[in-house]
């Protein structure tokens, strides 16, 4: 009969053995159920591949887990490490870009539409203040010259109309000098024409301030109606004489524009016009207001004096003046230019010679 060796892994202790070299009997008393190996002493593996390997003898390490199989520990030892989340592809990141983009824009506009409301508001409130302080500057503009105006017409010459009247000359007279420079009209032709004006109104104030038609008729009905109340005499005598001159004048002048009925129709506007005058020039007008009506003769003489020079006025320069000429024909001249080098036109020009 063959000799029985035990076999014993390196490095593992050699097992007990009995007085004749079998190994001894476990001691039932330890209670300790150990499992059976075989020759090589290497206790069997369990059938289940995860659960703990069974302890083997004493001193003997337990068997490695089999390979695959998750690592063995503590119940309650830390959880499995979690594998960690798969990254956003290129599609998501670009949406998720243009989502945080468009969050921006739109944060900005609210921004903006909160910061033009405040904006809007205090500008309004600026424009009223700004509006109400230019119509108050114009209101001094209108009211310092009118009110100058009518001091002076009260103080001057004892009325404030005289004062609107001046006023009111005053400015058609300015109007139609601006109106005139506009034009080109000389600036010496226009000094000249107020100066002439000044002049007449100067004759004309002192003729009527020192009441010379007055007395003259006065003295005019002395001698010729000397029964007439003294009172009415210049009355009398001025639109007799006033009114004979131009109902006459009248008369010849609608006789040689439309005959008979012209005729007609100028003796009595003439008849009217010298009744008009002689009643007004047969006031006794103290100095004050004769200079008053000087001043009014200068303000209308003058705008008809400087308003003659539009009688040889040449319109075709004042058309000249706003018309691109020279743009207009440069214009021309590359338009001709590029005809004439376009396709097919220098054969058509060739065809014609």
């Amino acid at each position: 009969m063959a000799a029985r060796h035990d076999a014993t892994l390196p490095g593992e202790p050699a097992p007990d053995t009995g007085p004749t070299g079998e190994p001894a009997p476990a001691a039932a008393s330890t209670g300790e159920a150990h499992p059976t190996a075989d020759d090589s002493g290497i206790p069997p593996a369990a059938d289940d591949p995860g659960s703990p390997p069974v302890a083997g003898p004493p001193g003997i390490p337990p068997p490695p887990p089999p390979p695959g199989a998750p690592p063995s520990g503590p119940a309650d030892g830390p959880p499995p490490r979690s594998r960690p989340p798969k990254p956003p592809g290129l599609r998501e990141q670009a949406r998720r870009t243009f989502e945080a983009g468009r969050g921006l824009v739109d944060a900005h506009i609210v921004l903006a539409k909160a910061e033009l409301a405040v904006i809007a508001a205090d500008l309004k409130q600026v424009l009223a203040q700004v509006g109400a302080a230019i119509a108050l500057l114009l209101y001094v503009a209108v009211l310092v010259p009118v009110g100058t105006a009518l001091f002076l017409g009260e103080w001057l010459f004892g009325s404030l109309g005289w004062g609107i009247l001046h006023g009111a000359l005053f400015s058609i007279a300015a109007a139609v000098a601006l109106v005139l420079g506009a034009l080109r009209i000389s600036r010496t032709y226009l000094v000249g024409t107020l100066f002439l004006a000044i002049l007449v109104g100067i004759a004309i104030g002192t003729v009527f301030g020192l009441a010379w038609p007055n007395a003259a008729y006065q003295a005019i009905g002395e001698a010729i109606a000397p029964t007439v109340d003294p009172a009415y005499r210049p009355l009398v005598v001025a639109l007799a004489i006033w009114g004979a001159v131009l109902a006459l004048v009248g008369l010849l002048a609608g006789a040689r524009v439309g005959g008979v009925g012209g005729a007609l129709g100028g003796f009595i506007g003439g008849a009217m016009a010298g009744a008009v005058i002689g009643a007004f020039t047969a006031i006794s007008f103290i100095l004050q207001v004769g200079v008053a009506i000087g001043i009014v003769a200068t303000l209308i003489l003058w705008p008809i004096l400087a308003a003659l020079a539009l009688r040889g006025y040449d319109w075709e320069d004042l058309q000249r003046r706003f018309t691109p000429q020279a743009s207009i024909d440069a214009a021309m001249e590359t338009k001709a230019f590029v005809e004439a080098r376009l396709p097919g036109r220098q054969g058509d020009e060739e065809d014609a010679a």
